[in-house]
């Protein structure tokens, strides 16, 4: 396995869900999580305490439900919470960590908890390496919430006000954190004209529909915006069959050279579990790796590498993928799809 650097950048296999750990040794930020156990391991794998920032880009339980068990651990100190609110999210998640929230503030009169995630947001620095930024939602667009109209009156959802974080190291873009942008969201990134490049996306709705848009044009368009050097699909073998080939075709008609990365092994690219035990995922805890379902597994990420991918061992992901992934779609290998 690939040892962690003191300062990374670390995209989890959560399973189906989202989860990014921005550390700078004792100090970090975390952008969503879903339940589970896998950042709480990380964060104790890097021996990091203090959480300055947690930024919830929407209110769906695979992004906000593991925030529920960091805000009430003691083991953790939590400077800041940062999330849009959400009127019409009823969920049971939802009200849960609304309680949480509450309930870290009574034990912690210094936790700052801020009901607006827009372009217009100061996030705090999490080290003299690494900044965060919010590309979206604009605050027009929050002002409207979930059930609302933007301004050329499309329906807005949890999804189009899904916060969009870009994560900077040394003033340069490392990576964009989609959330789960819809189709509305893009279409009013690409007519506001919003700087989208950076080397690593992090690909929203786990490869999945993205709901008012079409697939290959959705992934067209927002690879076209971003140009990544690598795309990474966080998601799990169980339950979902993503990425869908439409959405993988799509990422390769704009950026055909970019290195296309799963957590765990979709059942799209093989329908049995990998036969070989992996040896090229990094050393951070990884859900997928218990059960050997993992594909690329955690991902490290940093500055200071020539290539943005700093772990799993690209070489040996690429052994693993071959013998493991007989339909491997980040290789060609699966169905051929139409352009729509």
């Amino acid at each position: 396995m690939t040892p962690m650097a003191s300062s990374d950048l670390l995209i989890l296999d959560v399973g189906h869900g989202n989860c990014a750990l921005v550390s700078d040794g004792a100090d970090a930020a975390v952008v969503d999580a879903p339940q589970g156990a896998t950042l709480v391991e990380a964060l104790e794998h890097l021996g990091t305490k203090r959480i300055k920032a947690v930024y919830v880009s929407h209110a769906d339980a695979d992004h906000v439900g593991g925030v529920i068990g960091l805000l009430s651990n003691p083991d953790f100190s939590v400077d800041a919470v940062y999330v849009n609110p959400d009127s019409h999210k009823d969920s049971d998640t939802w009200h849960d960590f609304r309680f949480a929230v509450k309930d870290a503030q009574r034990r912690n009169a210094a936790l700052k908890v801020h009901s607006e995630l827009t372009t217009t947001t100061v996030c705090p620095k999490v080290s003299g390496r690494h900044e965060m930024r919010v590309l979206w939602p604009t605050p027009d667009i929050a002002l409207a919430g979930s059930g609302g109209k933007d301004l050329k009156e499309r329906p807005l959802t949890s999804n189009s006000t899904s916060a969009v974080m870009l994560v900077t190291s040394e003033g340069k873009n490392l990576a964009v954190l989609c959330g789960d942008i819809d189709g509305v969201a893009l279409a009013n990134i690409e007519e506001d004209k919003i700087e989208m490049k950076a080397r690593v996306l992090v690909f929203p709705h786990h490869g999945g529909l993205p709901r008012s848009a079409a697939p290959f044009a959705f992934a067209k368009g927002l690879c076209a915006l971003v140009s990544p050097d690598a795309v990474v699909f966080s998601m799990s073998r169980r339950g979902h069959r993503n990425p869908l080939p439409e959405i993988v075709a799509g990422v390769r008609a704009a950026a055909p050279k970019a290195y296309v990365i799963c957590t765990q092994l979709s059942t799209n690219c093989s329908s049995s579990d990998p036969k070989t035990a992996p040896t090229h995922l990094s050393a951070a805890p990884s859900q997928g790796a218990r059960r050997q379902h993992a594909c690329g597994g955690t991902l490290s990420l940093d500055m200071s590498s020539s290539f943005a991918v700093r772990a799993p061992d690209t070489v040996k992901h690429g052994s693993f993928v071959q013998s493991n992934a007989p339909t491997a779609l980040c290789l060609g290998k699966g169905p051929k799809v139409r352009p729509n």
